[in-house]
């Protein structure tokens, strides 16, 4: 499985010449741009580095810039005590933890965070004013939600959410009754 590193930049709009001077560098490095502010890369020690010189120098420039790769084991603990490893590991419990909760300060609630069965749409919504960062998660592994089940945890909320969903008013019955 390929692993990818995200770069999620605030740049100011002055001075000028540091939006043009970041996109160079970004372009240079082979980044994909997913959003105005949002690019991704493989997650190799080149580009690793390649990342952490132009978020330093985003910072230098006064901006914020936040490379996202696998998370700190401690920040992790941090943000999710008395969870277990496997847990704290899922791509959802990080988003909604670790990026929501603790680095962003917003509330996973309905209201706050929408959530999407498609990429695309994701992207659409969070164009759409006042504007917001589309996040893509994997889908969990049925082991993962075996395991933390089995360990008495339940999964974060959404994270097994399907579509489409039944139509309201229909009864399921299992064929087991008749």
């Amino acid at each position: 499985m390929r692993h990818w590193l995200f770069l999620v930049h605030r740049i100011p709009s002055r001075p000028l010449y540091l939006r043009a001077k970041m996109l160079q560098r970004l372009t240079a490095a082979g980044a994909i741009a997913v959003k105005n502010s949002v690019y991704l890369l493989p997650h190799e020690a080149e580009t690793l580095e390649d990342f952490q010189w132009i978020a330093q120098e985003i910072a230098a420039g006064g901006g914020e810039a936040h490379l996202l790769t696998d998370p700190d084991p401690l920040q992790a603990e941090a943000a999710m005590p008395g969870r277990s490893a496997r847990w704290r590991g899922l791509s959802a419990s990080v988003l909604q933890e670790l990026l929501l909760g603790r680095l962003w300060g917003i509330r996973d609630d309905e209201s706050s965070v929408q959530v999407h069965h498609d990429a695309a749409q994701a992207l659409r919504a969070a164009g759409r004013p006042p504007g917001g960062t589309a996040v893509i998660c994997p889908p969990l592994a049925a082991a993962d939600i075996r395991a933390i089940a089995a360990d008495g945890e339940r999964v974060p909320r959404k994270s097994t959410s399907f579509a489409p969903k039944p139509r309201s008013g229909l009864v399921l019955r299992s064929f087991a009754y008749g």
